[in-house]
Parts: structure tokens; C-alpha cells; sequence
């Protein structure tokens, strides 16, 4: 928003050159903390996407909660993803994982409606990761999605 409003005052007749380049400034300068802000953001996000047809309930575990979960020791029930949807949470929250703990680790798992919160978990419903703020997890139920790594070494092309 802030955006379009500095590019209609720029565009405007009768700015001086001072003026003109004040606000090639100004727009340097918000260009550059709106990239600083996403980049800082970028990490400690779990983004779960569900392709099945059915809704599932995520439950996580932590060995390092935040203030807003507390000592809880087993599964934390996080509510519900709808049919082919998704949902990303932010766990540098402090109220999600404790700041101050050097090594948290994660487990998810999920249920489906009707079916009680987990007691022993299956491996291939479950996920374990260590969690780390500058970095991002995607658990993926279902097999409809097609993930390709791109980079330096791609090698996803069909052409031969």
C-alpha cells in the first residue's frame, strides 16, 4: 500500500529535483526494508499441506514449548486443516518454542475427525525435525504435490 502511494506522489507533475530525488530515495530505502523485513522473517514457519479429501487435525510436540503451551509433555493438539487446504504456523513465536532453549525439536502427527488424539504414532504419519529460525519445514499429507529443488544443480528439465 505504502508502495503505490509513493509511486503516485513520484509520478505527479511539478516535483522539483530535489524533490524528485528525495523520493527516488524514499523508495530505495522502503524497497529495501520491505525485502530486509521478508528476509528476516523468512524461517522457523511449519506449513502443513493437506491434498487428501479429508479434514485432519494436526498435534505437535515440542521438547522446547513457549510460554503459551508451557511443560505440556505429549501431543498438543493445534485444531483442524480443511480438505485440500493448508496452513503455515510460526514457530518463533515465544508463546509456540521457548527463545531461549538451544536445541528444540519437533514431532508432528495428525488425526482424522472421529478419531481420538494420538497414543502411539505410526513412523509414516509422523514427522521429527530439529527446528531452526532461519529455516523452513513443509509436511505434505497426500501425494497430489511434486516438489522440485531449484538451483545451481537443477536437474528437473525433460528436455534431453
Amino acid at each position: 500500500m505504502h508502495t503505490a502511494i509513493l509511486t503516485a506522489a513520484y509520478e505527479g507533475k511539478g516535483l522539483t529535483v530535489i524533490e524528485s530525488n528525495l523520493m527516488k530515495t524514499a523508495l530505495g530505502a522502503f524497497a529495501a526494508l520491505t525485502l530486509f523485513s521478508l528476509q528476516a522473517e523468512a524461517g522457523g514457519k511449519i506449513h502443513l499441506i493437506n491434498e487428501t479429501d479429508a479434514v485432519v487435525h494436526p498435534w505437535f510436540k515440542s521438547t522446547c514449548w513457549g510460554a503459551g503451551i508451557g511443560t505440556q509433555t505429549g501431543w498438543v493438539f493445534f485444531g483442524t486443516v480443511g480438505a485440500r487446504s493448508q496452513f503455515e504456523w510460526d514457530f518463533t513465536d515465544p508463546a509456540l518454542t521457548d527463545p531461549a532453549c538451544p536445541n528444540p525439536r519437533i514431532q508432528f502427527t495428525f488425526t482424522s475427525d472421529a478419531t481420538p488424539p494420538p497414543d502411539k504414532v505410526d513412523e509414516d504419519s509422523r514427522a521429527r525435525f530439529k527446528f531452526a529460525v532461519d529455516k523452513n519445514e513443509v509436511i505434505q499429507i497426500g501425494e497430489r504435490l511434486q516438489a522440485f529443488r531449484l538451483g545451481k544443480d537443477n536437474e528437473n528439465s525433460d528436455d534431453d
